[in-house]
């Protein structure tokens, strides 16, 4: 807090200005009245900084669209291991929706799953930190944090800024699809309290691709109860095959140059229309 010495105001003004002592008197209160009101401005400024330091419940949208993101071809076919709570039914479907992305864009992207155990970590990124080996598909069971209660899934990558000559893109080096299990049911069809498993999991496996989350098609950031997609529409299935096709793919180009900074990036599949996603230096 700001503290100034009436006395010594007063001094100098009569050093300086020569005023008279009823003048300097109520110059004296202005300033006492002064002071207190920066006092309070600088008490108010440190508590709204001390409120935006804490930040806000959920994850904030960052800009993630500068470059590109790229699943190397070398990790081809990826493997997503998918969780043990998820039945044998479950998880053929699951393994299904793999198969529509490679029945769209002609391209072996995918083998078929094994299972591992199911992780049900309250930190989002515990599921690299804690298991970076394996690329899992898991349903979290806990409350999130940071996570707000509309997110149904939520696809996190792990990414390296590389550059294939003056292209600049994220390869994508690992990657996990949480379904929130905490708030919502998944089912066959969606309906009766639940969305459809199949739905969900079809976009998020785009994510894991390197699409982002879009206002059409597969790639909607969000969804409704009764929702049903489960095939890769006209529009998406040619953005799927010129990123993976195209002349200047970076995952083609031999002379990359792989940087050791790493990357994270989360999208949330909504179930409300709102498209967000998230971008961290790690």
């Amino acid at each position: 807090m700001i503290d100034i010495n009436c006395d010594y105001v007063i001094c100098y003004i009569l050093t300086v200005f020569f005023f008279d002592k009823k003048l300097i008197c109520i110059l004296c209160e202005y300033l006492k009245v002064l002071m207190f009101i920066i006092n309070w401005s600088y008490l108010i400024l440190i508590m709204l900084i001390v409120s935006c330091a804490k930040g806000s419940s959920t994850y904030s949208t960052v800009d993630s669209e500068s470059y590109s993101y790229y699943l190397p071809q070398s990790l081809f076919p990826f493997e997503l291991k998918i969780a043990n709570v998820f039945t044998t039914t479950e998880q053929t479907q699951l393994n299904s929706m793999m198969n529509e992305w490679e029945i769209a864009s002609k391209v072996n992207f995918f083998t078929s799953a094994t299972e591992i155990e199911n992780l049900s970590f309250t930190n989002i990124i515990d599921y690299y930190n804690l298991d970076e080996l394996n690329n899992g598909v898991y349903l979290n069971q806990n409350q999130m944090e940071n996570i707000s209660g509309d997110v149904l899934a939520i696809c996190q990558l792990i990414v390296r800024l590389d550059f294939a000559d003056s292209f600049k893109y994220y390869r994508i080096i690992h990657a996990d699809i949480i379904f929130n299990g905490f708030d919502y049911n998944f089912n066959d069809g969606g309906g009766g309290g639940g969305y459809d498993l199949q739905t969900i999991f079809l976009h998020e496996l785009g994510h894991v691709l390197g699409l982002l989350d879009s206002d059409y098609g597969i790639m909607t950031g969000y969804i409704s109860s009764y929702e049903v997609k489960r095939s890769v529409d006209p529009e998406t299935t040619n953005l799927i095959k010129a990123k993976y096709d195209g002349e200047r793919n970076p995952i083609k180009i031999m002379n990359n140059k792989i940087q050791d900074r790493l990357y994270r990036v989360l999208f949330f599949y909504r179930a409300d229309k709102k498209i967000e996603s998230f971008f961290e230096k790690i």
